[in-house]
């Protein structure tokens, strides 16, 4: 997870899929970032990456830095 001030705006997401043997078949990983907006009643301190920065960030923006 990333913090910002103790809140969380940015993890990493991992979904895998087995079958009844319970070794894993298939595994995709990704990253979740709250640029805009924060999820509904959260467990956990979170924040949007755009209420910590001067400008706004654009999500065109924000992936292609990622794919730098």
């Amino acid at each position: 997870d990333l913090l910002i001030n103790q809140q969380k705006v940015c993890g990493i997401l991992i979904e895998t899929e087995s079958e009844s043997g319970g070794l894993v078949d298939a595994c995709i990983v990704g990253i979740g970032i709250n640029l805009f907006s924060v999820p509904d009643n959260p467990t956990y301190p979170v924040t949007a990456l755009n209420l910590h920065t001067e400008t706004q960030l654009a999500l065109d923006d924000l992936f292609a830095a990622l794919l730098e």
